[in-house]
């Protein structure tokens, strides 16, 4: 059988490597990837840290064949996952008018701040992933070898992107098998070291 196309999670935040809130998107996004046939590498928070950033970007995307990340695209100077994926890309920050022209729909009439013009860029060449949930869209494209697809923070708003727009351009873009059947259990009481030789004499 073909190997499984191999994927990376990076989680970007501060506010998840210091503590201050639990990052679910790992979880969630390792688990959805696995059962639709991805050989998930690692996942990985990361600060909002260019540098660190970069370096991580750039690792995953030589050795994954699809990138998830999320976070970093509010509207604030250390929202930094647009800037970071163009740099990699080789491409400038583009405008989006009509996902300008959403944001200001969100904001029904109210004063809406010059930051958030950013949230309307992605870089050069790659497409928007609209969001009916928030301000910020994402977007998709490729860095290196890989699908790059990059999802807001917010749970309310990453969880149905993926689902409706991101699951659709994987099940295209990669020619993905069946996941392996796995078998889950419980064990009380018992030491991993004894369950281990327990189950190692079942496959004799």
């Amino acid at each position: 059988m073909p190997a499984a196309p191999r994927a990376i999670v990076l989680s970007v935040g501060t506010e998840l490597t210091e503590g201050s809130i639990q990052d679910s998107h790992v979880r969630f996004l390792a688990a959805e990837l696995s059962a639709l046939g991805f050989d998930v590498r690692r996942g990985m928070q990361l600060p909002d840290d260019a540098e660190v950033f970069r370096t991580e970007l750039s690792r995953a995307a030589d050795e994954a064949d699809l990138v998830i990340v999320t976070g970093g695209l509010g509207p604030t100077t250390d929202d930094l996952t647009r800037e970071v994926a163009a740099d990699l890309a080789g491409a400038p920050l583009e405008f989006h008018p009509d996902a300008w022209d959403r944001i200001l729909a969100r904001f029904a009439g109210r004063a809406v701040p010059e930051s958030n013009r950013k949230q309307a860029t992605a870089p050069a060449g790659f497409a928007l992933l609209p969001n009916a949930n928030g301000t910020a869209p994402g977007f998709h494209g490729t860095i290196g070898r890989a699908l790059v697809a990059a999802l807001p923070g917010p749970p309310g708003e990453l969880r149905p992107m993926f689902l409706d727009l991101v699951v659709p351009l994987l099940r295209d873009r990669f020619a993905l098998g069946a996941a392996p059947r796995v078998l889950r259990g419980t064990a009380f009481m018992t030491p991993e070291s004894a369950l281990e030789e327990a189950l190692r004499a079942c496959r004799r």
